[in-house]
């Protein structure tokens, strides 16, 4: 369970400090926590600040790059190069049917429709 201290501005300016962040944790994580603190000789505090820091920056990088291919439309170059590889593809396999989406949506439906003729 966590609980957060905070003021509208983030800073409390009758005691010149920055607002807390209280949160539960097992015995063993905050021995786990300690230690690894004190391998970088630096306060718990400081450490758990720096850890939240970096995922919250690794987030912050994998949202941005996360909207950045959603958002990425296709060039001309893209659709030609796509449209080569098809091309090599139908050479590279001759015999194989290779049909258009268009075609085969087209069939089904003609196929469809005489079936329910026969109804």
């Amino acid at each position: 369970m966590a609980l957060q201290y905070q003021q509208n501005d983030d800073h409390d300016e009758q005691t010149d400090r920055q607002p807390g962040l209280v949160i539960d944790i097992s015995p063993t994580l905050r021995r786990r926590l300690k230690r690894a603190a004190a391998k970088r000789d630096l306060p718990v505090e400081a450490y758990v600040e720096e850890v939240i820091e970096k995922a919250v920056a690794e987030d912050e990088v994998d949202t941005a790059q996360q909207k950045q291919h959603e958002h990425r439309p296709i060039s001309k170059e893209t659709v030609e190069g796509l449209l080569r590889l098809r091309e090599q593809i139908r050479q590279n396999h001759p015999g194989e049917a290779f049909e258009d989406s268009t075609e085969i949506v087209r069939r089904m439906r003609e196929e469809r429709t005489q079936y329910l003729s026969e109804l």
